[in-house]
Formats: structure tokens, sequence, C-alpha cells
């Protein structure tokens, strides 16, 4: 704290030939330099330089990592497999908010709605961008530009429920949720999936369904289940003790979910 870099730095630079780009006073003392060829490891080892950091280039328009992608180690979870090589995982997501801008080069929104009078219509475009904020941080797609998702690449549905003031009444929500709900699996209505070029082969489908055809229950109801993305035949999965209600509970590295209850 106590150097002073307008004097030290022509003295250090005239002592290696350097050439004086910035000089830095306040948030450090020091500069940036052309070291000549030889001199860098002289430089280095200079009792008044504490450290020599190289010049990079950085730019906003090279893909990011987001903190919060990697304190979920979203980087190292070989079924997401963020590489910068515009895979995508294999599953969908409706994002309930101001809608999603469907031209954002970013994000895959395959199918949307606008539930913000008595009826849904249009196709959930967000003139707040709140909701494509969130869409890119669950799904932005991985490749050489802009930031990466959690879930790179998913396929988007926009549920527009906020207005361009970010503004929703109860029920254009519960609209909202209605629309999604229909679309579910197990549901008549089922999801709209976009034809991809590029679909990484480690995963599955994040929602199936179990059918349960038994005493207790009327002949085809749909339980829901989750899929977990697997590498592997799901033939492995093995019961476990039942529960106190005498439902199985199955459990397996790949597969969770509900299961059908005993026959009686």
């Amino acid at each position: 704290d106590t150097v002073n870099a307008r004097a030290t730095v022509p003295d250090v630079a005239k002592a290696y030939g350097l050439q004086v780009g910035f000089t830095y006073e306040h948030a450090l003392k020091g500069m940036s330099a052309q070291v000549p060829e030889g001199r860098l490891n002289a430089l280095r080892h200079d009792p008044r330089v504490k450290y020599v950091e190289e010049v990079r280039e950085h730019s906003i328009d090279a893909q990011q990592v987001p903190t919060g992608i990697q304190r979920i180690f979203a980087t190292g979870n070989e079924n997401i497999g963020i590489g910068g090589d515009g895979g995508a995982v294999d599953v969908d997501v409706a994002v309930i908010d101001t809608g999603i801008d469907r031209e954002h080069p970013d994000l895959d929104v395959v199918d949307g709605i606008t539930c913000l009078t008595s009826t849904c219509s249009g196709n959930g475009d967000d003139d707040h961008y709140h909701g494509t904020h969130v869409a890119g941080t669950i799904a932005a797609i991985d490749n050489d530009t802009h930031v990466v998702g959690v879930a790179p690449g998913a396929r988007l549905y926009a549920v527009k429920v906020l207005n361009r003031r970010g503004s929703g009444t109860t029920d254009g929500i519960v609209a909202g949720i209605d629309w999604v709900t229909a679309r579910a699996p197990g549901s008549p209505s089922r999801w709209r999936r976009a034809t991809r070029t590029t679909t990484r082969t480690t995963t599955a489908p994040v929602a199936s369904t179990t059918s349960c055809p038994s005493a207790r229950w009327p002949t085809g109801t749909a339980f829901p289940a989750v899929s977990r993305p697997r590498a592997a035949s799901p033939t492995s999965t093995t019961p476990s003790p039942t529960s106190p209600t005498g439902v199985p509970r199955w459990t397996s590295p790949r597969r969770v979910g509900a299961s059908c209850p005993p026959t009686r």
C-alpha cells in the first residue's frame, strides 16, 4: 500500500526493457506491459514484483457458466454433459411467469400460451423479460455464446400469466397451471414436441406414467412417475420393503416415482 506506482513503474520498466501499457495506483499497485523474450523469469523474481499474470482476452460473446450452475455441480454431471457442443437434455419445462421471448436464440421455446384475460390465447411471448431470465437459468442452450442453463436445451413452454408490469391475477395464474396440467403425461392432451437435430443419448424423459389396473383403483388410473437420466436398461429396478400402507416402495439408481397399490 505504500508503494508509489508512478515512481516505481518507470524504474522496473527500464530495468527489463518493458513497454508499459496501463499504470495502476488504486485497486492495486502495478502495470501492464509487454515483456521482451527471455526477461519474464527475471521479472518474476524481482523483489519489487509480487506476481505476474498473463493478459488474456475476455468476451461477453463467449458462453459463460453462471456461479449458480457451478455451485450445483452441473458442469460435472455426465448426464448433462455441459461442453459447448449444442447437445440438449431431453425434458419438457413449463415456465409460468411473464412469458418467454419466442425469438431468443439461446432458448428452445416449442409452445406457449397467454392467460391474462378470461380466456387463454396467444403464444406466451414475453414483454417484461423476467420469465425469459428464468427460462435461461433453466435451459439456456449449451453452445459458444451467452450462458448455459441447468438443463441445457430443454424444451420450453411459455405460460404467460404476468403482464408487462410483472403483475397478474389469481384466476389467470390458475388458468396457466390448468393449461400445463392438461398437457402433462397421463393427460389426454400431450406435449407437442419439436424435432431437434441433437439430443443427448444418456437422458430419458423427465416424466412418465404407470397404469394401475387393480381392485382398489379404477382400471387405467395413471400415477405420475419421474425418470432420471440413465445410460443402461431400466430392468434392474428392484423392490424394497413395503410402506406402512402396504404400497411397495421401489428403489433404483435410475428411476424413482409412484408405484401401483397391491391388487386385492
